[in-house]
């Protein structure tokens, strides 16, 4: 639902009669089998990563939670420790890896799973320090991002009315800080301060200890911005698009949504050449250029920055991410094949969409015009690839 000024009234939802009438329930315990009280437990749908979470409870005295959740299906089990260190329920104990955690299956009843226990080592150390600006002032009330190096899962936090952060790291290993300075402008630190190129980036290393340091953002970062309007062909705007300024030396890509009104402003993090990316639909991206869009990278409008802000509207040709080639992938024995990257090529190798199948197989992948295509290839998140047969 989505509210843009006004009052909504009488507004009546349908409950469907078998929700939240299932419990998911289990038990919490240290690493010596004691009974570990007051966990956050939340229970995260497998099939809709938009969803925050499905259910959440708290450890009792006895360690015992119990999650009521809103339909059947398969569930992820995320375990918060220290306020903010998540893991992951995982057969024979617990996991920080989001993608190894156990699917939970609910289908038409309770379930108990096997007691989840923590190990010692897991949410013990933190990275520490307080972010300030090139005059030693505090930064408050920005938010920051943890990630490791390898591996994709992340810790959030705002930074205190004196510029301190405190990040409780779920176990050893090299991690990185992603800090928004300004709103959709992130930058990376780095031993001189910060970069825009998450490569670039300086690598925390955390090996049974506390880490602490200061990050110190010189002058001129995320000050300037790229704005104005994406309409269509008849100069109607374009509403909830997604579009990005990408530099490429140093990389970066800082992106934003277009409002109701087709406007759009992307702080981009320091002076330089961005092209704009715009997608259209989902796995369908044109780049803005002289003349409308373009598929091709090479051929798309520079926008300079130099020192202030920088406005300009565009305008979207009629024709392009209009249709879609779609079905669904399968494996030799006709069993759909989920969550695998495919890629669609035109014949002159520019552009092209990408998609990822659904829990049936299914895809569908929209393309930015008419071509010829040519190859739709695949790359599968696991070793699947037993055949070459798809559907």
């Amino acid at each position: 639902m989505r509210v843009s000024g006004g009052t909504l009234r009488n507004v009546r939802f349908t409950v469907a009669a078998d929700a939240c009438r299932h419990k998911l329930r289990g038990a919490v315990r240290g690493s010596n089998g004691e009974p570990l009280a007051g966990i956050e437990i939340e229970a995260v749908l497998d099939d809709d990563r938009d969803v925050l979470y499905a259910a959440r409870a708290w450890s009792g005295t006895g360690g015992a939670f119990a999650l009521s959740v809103p339909r059947d299906g398969g569930y992820r089990i995320n375990i918060t420790l220290a306020g903010s260190c998540d893991i992951y329920f995982a057969e024979g104990g617990a996991t920080t890896d989001f993608d190894a955690a156990a699917i939970v299956r609910i289908a038409g009843g309770d379930i108990r799973v096997s007691d989840i226990w923590i190990p010692e080592d897991i949410c013990k150390n933190t990275i520490s320090g307080r972010l300030l600006n090139a005059s030693g002032e505090p930064m408050e009330e920005l938010h920051m991002r943890l990630y490791p190096t390898e591996g994709n899962d992340s810790v959030w936090l705002n930074t205190a009315d004196d510029g301190a952060f405190r990040f409780t790291v779920p176990q050893n290993g090299g991690y990185r800080i992603e800090i928004t300075l300004a709103e959709n402008c992130r930058v990376h630190a780095a031993d001189d301060g910060v970069t825009a190129d998450r490569e670039a980036a300086t690598t925390v290393r955390v090996a049974g200890q506390d880490v602490r340091s200061n990050i110190t953002v010189p002058d001129g970062w995320c000050e300037h911005a790229i704005s104005g309007r994406l309409l269509d062909a008849s100069g109607g705007p374009m509403t909830d698009v997604q579009l990005a300024a990408v530099a490429e030396d140093p990389w970066s890509w800082q992106w934003t949504r277009t409002d109701s009104t087709g406007a759009f402003s992307v702080t981009v993090p320091q002076d330089g050449s961005y092209r704009i990316q715009i997608t259209l639909a989902e796995g369908c991206a044109v780049y803005f250029a002289s003349d409308g869009v373009t598929t091709d990278r090479d051929m798309a409008a520079t926008v300079r920055v130099a020192g202030r802000d920088v406005r300009g509207d565009i305008t979207v040709p009629d024709g392009w991410c209009e249709h879609a080639i779609s079905g669904r992938l399968l494996d030799a024995s006709g069993e759909p094949t989920a969550d695998a990257k495919m890629d669609a090529i035109p014949s002159d190798g520019t552009g092209g969409a990408w998609t990822r199948t659904g829990t049936d197989g299914h895809s569908r992948s929209r393309f930015r015009r008419t071509a010829a295509i040519t190859s739709v290839s695949r790359w599968l998140t696991a070793a699947l690839c037993t055949s070459p047969a798809a559907g």
